[in-house]
């Protein structure tokens, strides 16, 4: 075993601890267990945004409320979108959002933006206000936002900071690693230096770059110790700059060190382990509560025909693809 991917859920830290101990007394992992415990960056991404989000809580709370106000009622939305036209707006729905997914909190506090005249001719209130975060890459939104003049904003970012060093500083040595064996990256370490001086200071920025080379010519010794095939390793390590990786933009990077396994035998294996590690999780939850997908509190007016049908063809689906569900 190279490694786990699990949530950020305590239990699993205790769980992945136990697992870690009990594999030492058989094999040494790789990296002395340093790529074992890989956390999900989709769940660490989901705890700083609602982390972040906290912090304006209460305006979200009263944008949910005056969306749900609206579009429950016929004549309430008639009467908004007759000020949507008499104010020459696009003539868009309002969305309501699943307050457990902040993506749908962003595409109705998105949506609601483009409305900010409109709220206060329908209700004489004050204009809700709220911000949109930019598209752009984590660590630099953070960094800039953190020198904000705004004490809220300040506040807000440090929270969600305090997330990313936590637990995605965690996976920057197997994301990096990754991204070097990755055969579709002709740059390999000009890459990991150029992104490291962009998301570290220029005292951090060297030091996490010894670490990524270092640890990477670490786990390829052990590669070579546990083939005792160093001399064909030699070879290869001189190559790995030089190889024909042209092709690999026509096939997937597990693939192309398949087909070049003979070629790289160590590296070969290296890739297979690193790059097949999955950086994200889906909760085991999942593959059991398919009622509680279709019937819910923001979907619960379905006919039981539809019911039926999404039932029966979720299970046909999986039929007919030799899917197998867990039998209770």
């Amino acid at each position: 075993m190279c490694s786990i991917s699990v949530d950020n859920a305590s239990y699993n830290d205790s769980a992945v601890t136990m697992l870690k101990d009990s594999l030492s007394f058989y094999k040494r992992l790789p990296l002395n267990d340093k790529l074992f415990h890989v956390r999900c960056c989709a769940h660490i991404l989901n705890l700083l945004v609602h982390d972040g989000l906290s912090e304006i809580e209460n305006v979200i709370d009263n944008v949910r409320a005056s969306v749900k106000h609206i579009t429950t009622s016929t004549m309430r939305l008639t009467m908004f979108s007759d000020i949507v036209k008499q104010l020459q707006l696009p003539n868009k729905r309002l969305i309501l959002d699943c307050y457990t997914r902040w993506n749908a909190t962003y595409a109705m506090l998105s949506c609601v933006l483009e409305f900010n005249d409109v709220f206060p001719r329908y209700a004489q209130r004050d204009v809700i206000s709220i911000f949109q975060v930019m598209k752009i890459e984590i660590k630099e939104l953070l960094m800039e936002k953190s020198l904000s003049e705004e004490l809220w904003m300040r506040q807000m970012v440090d929270e969600m900071q305090k997330k990313v060093d936590t637990y995605l500083g965690e996976c920057n040595l197997l994301i990096s690693i990754a991204v070097i064996l990755n055969p579709k990256n002709m740059n390999k370490m000009k890459l990991i230096d150029f992104s490291f001086h962009a998301i570290y200071s220029e005292k951090e920025a060297p030091r996490h770059i010894r670490v990524v080379g270092d640890s990477l010519y670490e786990l390829y010794k052990e590669h070579v110790d546990e083939n005792a095939t160093a001399n064909v390793g030699t070879s290869m390590e001189n190559d790995v700059h030089e190889s024909g990786v042209s092709n690999a933009s026509t096939t997937s990077r597990i693939e192309w060190w398949k087909v070049n396994s003979l070629k790289f035998r160590i590296l070969s294996k290296m890739a297979c382990e690193i790059l097949s590690i999955p950086i994200t999780t889906v909760a085991s939850k999942y593959a059991f509560s398919v009622g509680g997908r279709v019937i819910n509190a923001y979907c619960s007016s379905l006919g039981t025909d539809t019911v039926q049908m999404l039932l029966c063809g979720s299970d046909w689906y999986w039929n007919f693809y030799g899917l197998k569900k867990k039998v209770k």
